[in-house]
């Protein structure tokens, strides 16, 4: 009788588990449905119909399950491991469900495995989603290209790596590993099967403590990489390259470097000759000019260089115009709040000499703002952040003379700097402001008008969940835009954008998971109508650009259906 009971016990056990994965799967087709981008799907479909019908029968399947699942089945459990077998007993899908085809489905489960909603693996909703039915198990097994971002933040994980690899078959893989806390055993293993998978890798990160000796990945990186074209290497420890990077056969599609330090990198090493970017991750070092030269013979085609500090031994004066470094078309650097890391003013007199078109200075102090603001009004091009306190600026000056305006965490008043720049409004072609901006800074923003304003970029946060579903009264800067009755006059209007994506994210730090923060249709509207004056001539209607943002209504719903009418399309990206 006791194994009688233990055997049910197991039996309900699996059955709680199997509808716990069915609703996990279900619940986010429900919410990401909405999103997909059913235009990729092929054959003539109309995506609309189908979306709808789509978010219906999944919708109404979850009713139907939801008063049989137990309580306690819905409480977090472990991820569940890709190289589980779906019992024969899994039921098949809703008879309702069989009406979706096989090419839509495959693009709900892209959208999916894409945007890795939630935290952990990149592959987790998918592999929850594989395991709802036989049915969409087999769809998503049947279309390699859902398998190829593969993310292995966990030990646990890396165990299953041969079989995400291989469910990509042929596709081009983006991998990012963490190796921290792996044993060597667990290591190698790893890093062999990722060798065996170099020949259709694009992109690689991968991330290690400095308990291994010295250049744990030469197995690795000695095997050839016919397509990579971005290598991501950050460790603890300071690695050297190995000279014979790639088994001496240069990768030909190789395009961007991330390493450590600058020190480390092998001078001969043919492997490097096709470089556009380079990213230097280690923040104490100092680079000194002849550094960067060096940079420059050793990646003749190097045009974008991230050193995340101050230049050293900047020469003085107009000699320098003819320097080496008009090669770079995109200089990083980065200031911290120490004295040692404050940009030296030689280093900032040369960008006066040399006309590397765009410079991103990250973390500026205030005595390098003014100093910038004074004395380096005539470059070409320039970004600028400063965060001092809760206050921040980037500012690109182009060579027509009109200004371009990121504003970030400006919640204490309008500064000087941004008063400046305001006085330039007239020749303004590109506007773009964090949610958090004030209703005094808003009205100061829209005083006067705009004419040669093109774009318009409104920067929405994901990092908190009260943000992932706004509600109808949207962001702040809506509820300002209404209080102060505040018009933005501009003309030239051409879009309108909702981005989550941060404007300048730092190179050297691990993006969480994106999550897909939403707004409301109708606060949009209400925005749009009541705060901005464009162009209302048919084809002078501005573009609505929702980027990483999606709408809290249903894509096709009433309230989205009216927003169209004051754009002349709406992009979903």
């Amino acid at each position: 009788m006791a194994l009688v009971d233990s055997t049910r016990k197991q039996a309900d056990k699996h059955r709680q588990m199997l509808l716990f994965r069915e609703r996990q799967g279900l619940v986010s087709v429900v919410n990401l449905t909405l999103q997909c981008v059913l235009d990729r799907t092929t054959g003539d479909i109309d995506p609309e119909p189908i979306l709808l019908e789509i978010a219906d029968v999944v919708q109404d399947t979850l009713e139907e399950i939801r008063g049989r699942i137990p309580r306690t089945v819905l409480t977090p459990v472990s991820p569940v491991d890709v190289d589980v077998k779906v019992p024969i007993s899994v039921p098949h899908a809703p008879s309702a469900a069989e009406r979706v085809p096989n090419n839509v489905l495959a693009e709900i489960l892209r959208y999916i495995a894409a945007h890795r909603p939630g935290k952990g693996s990149s592959l987790k909703s998918l592999v929850d989603a594989s395991h709802v039915c036989h049915r969409w198990r087999a769809v998503a097994l049947a279309n390699s290209f859902l398998w190829t971002s593969v993310v292995l933040p966990s030990l646990g994980e890396m165990r299953a790596i041969s079989t995400l690899l291989s469910r990509s078959g042929s596709q081009p893989l983006c991998v990012k590993v963490s190796l921290l806390a792996a044993s060597p055993d667990l290591r190698d293993l790893v890093l062999s099967v990722l060798a065996e998978h170099m020949g259709h890798i694009k992109k690689l990160t991968l991330f290690h403590d400095s308990n291994f000796g010295p250049w744990p990945e030469r197995q690795l990186l000695e095997s050839r990489a016919p397509i990579l074209e971005e290598l991501v290497l950050e460790s603890a420890q300071d690695i050297v390259l190995p000279l014979q990077l790639f088994g001496g056969q240069p990768p030909p599609k190789l395009r961007r470097l991330t390493v450590n330090a600058v020190g480390r990198l092998p001078y001969a090493c043919p492997g490097l000759s096709n470089l556009q970017g380079l990213v230097i991750l280690n923040p104490v070092d100092c680079f000194s000019v002849d550094q960067v030269k060096d940079f420059l013979r050793l990646c003749p085609r190097l045009g974008h260089l991230s050193v995340l500090n101050k230049l050293l031994g900047a020469p003085k004066g107009v000699a320098h115009a003819d320097n080496e470094l008009r090669g770079l078309r995109q200089l990083d650097l980065r200031e911290g709040t120490g004295t040692t890391y404050i940009l030296m003013p030689p280093t900032l007199r040369m960008f006066n000499f040399v006309d590397i078109p765009i410079i991103h200075m990250r973390n500026s102090s205030a005595s390098t703002t003014a100093f910038i603001a004074k004395e380096l009004s005539g470059l070409k091009y320039l970004f600028f952040l400063r965060s001092s306190g809760r206050q921040g600026l980037i500012i690109l000056r182009d060579g027509r003379d009109c200004e371009r305006i990121y504003s970030q965490l400006i919640d204490s008043g309008i500064d000087l700097q941004l008063k400046r720049v305001l006085s330039m409004a007239s020749q303004l072609v590109d506007l773009a402001l964090w949610e958090y901006i004030t209703a005094d800074d808003l009205s100061a923003l829209f005083a006067g008008p705009m004419p040669v304003l093109r774009t318009l970029t409104i920067f929405v946060r994901d990092e908190d969940d009260i943000l992932i579903q706004i509600p109808a009264q949207g962001l702040r800067i809506f509820e300002a835009a209404k209080r102060t009755r505040a018009e933005l006059h501009c003309p030239a209007l051409e879009t309108l954008c909702f981005t989550s994506q941060a404007p300048l994210p730092e190179p050297d730090v691990i993006s969480p998971a994106t999550r897909c923060p939403a707004l409301s249709a109708t606060a949009i509207q209400a925005f749009v109508q009541g705060s901005i004056v464009y162009g209302k001539g048919g084809s002078r209607l501005p573009m609505l650009i929702m980027d990483s943002v999606r709408f809290a209504e249903r894509f096709a719903g009433p309230e989205v259906e009216s927003l169209r009418k004051n754009f002349s399309g709406i992009v979903m990206q």
